[in-house]
């Protein structure tokens, strides 16, 4: 192999994955901070001394052959290293090296194909763009390290706004930690500094926004994920939040897999995400089932209110009742309070930002699903248009905003019309509650109290 100099941090990367002891290797790195140029030649070496095989692959095929085939076609110029190369299958992406190994590099896209071989080492670059499932340890290409106790290496700008971008930080954290030495986890990564001029970092810094800069050239992750909320911070995360005996708001989403459920409660002034119910491949019976078991284990017997999406008066979930029908059948003393129609999801997500940045909701560190999609949610790129790539993403934080909106909607932050329990969005069809009653709680006549848009009375549930 020809000279290449890389600083200590990338020789201690370079160092690990030929060490043989560590199996799962992360990197998040600067951009255009040689991260790619030294996989390309580590694996090269690699297939040079070895007989192995070795799969490479980004988010797109097009992703790949831009980066890697381009950078094998440069340092195989070099006569010296071109001579350990045997031939390059140009329709497969493939090359053979004369001890037998082979490079084989490929894309997220087609990653069930790359399945029934035996890899010795995958690496998967530009993680941050690649969708949920398709990492090396979350696919099927798990299993084919199996026989050849294979190195999985995954690496990456720690890029804020993209569809992987949560997962990558939270993989890269956790195997940072693993600080033991016969530990087969490791993480390295690396800013600009030393690798690109100085001057052209300081005319970055003066273009870019402050949290792109922290990650394009500083190689770190930003604290918050999201664009979408971000009013959200970690300041906005309580710990070990008990139940008062007061009202829980069970704010629904309909989702099958995963269904979210979030539990909160007024206190002291502000509205808390308690806990939640976060379940795969259920359905409503199913989940008021585990929330009776769930009441059961709390010393206060709360009255409970169930709101969210409107959509659980048509059948979606179930195949008989709607949901809502299946909620009044197992919690008939509950009241349901579900709008006829779904607030927009700009108010929503309007409504959720104001509350944080007004200090008047928080999440409590156990709605460990509902702080992820806080944290992740985005939008596509040059749009307003939620990225949904992620199928697990999304569904909690829109059972809670169902509920913020409700008590506190962005266009009427301070309501003249109070209602029971503060909940300004009620459905006639459904609340457990004649306009006498109504009447009697809140001191208003259901005449005028109709009128208003965010206060619907209602009638007797027959």
């Amino acid at each position: 192999m020809t000279r290449f100099t890389f600083h200590k941090e990338q020789q201690a990367f370079k160092a690990a994955i030929l060490s043989g002891t560590k199996k799962r290797i992360a990197v998040a790195a600067a951009r255009r901070c040689g991260k790619s140029e030294l996989i390309a030649r580590t694996m090269i070496g690699i297939a040079a001394t070895t007989k192995s095989n070795i799969l490479i692959y980004t988010p797109t095929l097009q992703q790949t052959e831009q980066i890697y085939r381009q950078k094998f076609y440069d340092i195989f110029l070099d006569p010296r290293i071109a001579i350990l190369c045997e031939s390059f299958n140009k329709t497969k992406n493939e090359y053979t090296f004369h001890t037998g190994s082979r490079i084989l590099l490929g894309s997220a896209e087609n990653l069930e194909r790359r399945e029934g071989v035996d890899w010795h080492y995958i690496v998967c670059d530009e993680a941050s763009d690649i969708p949920p499932g398709k990492l090396p340890i979350d696919s099927g290409l798990l299993p084919a390290t199996a026989r050849t106790d294979g190195v999985i290496v995954i690496a990456g700008v720690p890029k804020a706004i993209s569809c992987g971008g949560a997962i990558f930080k939270a993989l890269y954290n956790k195997w940072k930690e693993e600080t033991e030495t016969d530990s087969i986890y490791a993480a390295y990564g690396w800013s600009y500094e030393g690798l690109i001029p100085e001057e052209k970092a300081i005319e970055a810094r003066e273009e870019m926004t402050p949290r792109d800069f922290k990650e394009h050239f500083g190689g770190v992750f930003t604290e918050i994920q999201g664009e979408v909320y971000y009013a959200f911070t970690e300041q906005h995360i309580v710990h070990n939040t008990e139940f008062t005996d007061d009202i829980i708001y069970v704010s629904t989403d309909w989702n099958v897999n995963p269904m979210a459920w979030v539990f909160l409660q007024e206190q002291e002034g502000k509205l808390i995400a308690v806990d939640m119910l976060y379940q795969r491949n259920t359905n409503t019976y199913e989940c008021c089932t585990i929330l009776k078991r769930y009441l059961a284990t709390l010393p206060t017997n709360n009255p409970l209110i169930f709101l969210g999406d409107s959509t659980g008066s048509a059948r979606k979930t179930s195949a008989i009742y709607s949901d809502v029908h299946i909620i009044r059948q197992n919690f008939p003393d509950s009241q349901l309070r579900y709008a006829k129609v779904n607030p927009s999801v700009d108010l929503r997500i309007a409504s959720v930002n104001n509350a944080f940045h007004r200090k008047r909701l928080f999440v409590d560190a156990r709605c460990a699903e509902l702080i992820k999609d806080l944290e992740s949610t985005s939008y596509k790129p040059g749009t307003l248009q939620i990225d949904e790539r992620d199928p697990d993403r999304g569904h909690a934080v829109d059972a809670m905003g169902y509920c913020v909106y409700a008590k506190m909607p962005i266009q009427n932050d301070n309501p003249s019309i109070p209602s029971p329990g503060g909940i300004h969005v009620q459905s006639k069809e459904i609340l457990p509650q004649s306009l006498q009653k109504y009447e009697q709680n809140t001191g208003i006549p259901a005449k005028k109290a109709t009128s208003s848009p965010f206060v619907v009375a209602v009638k007797r549930r027959k």
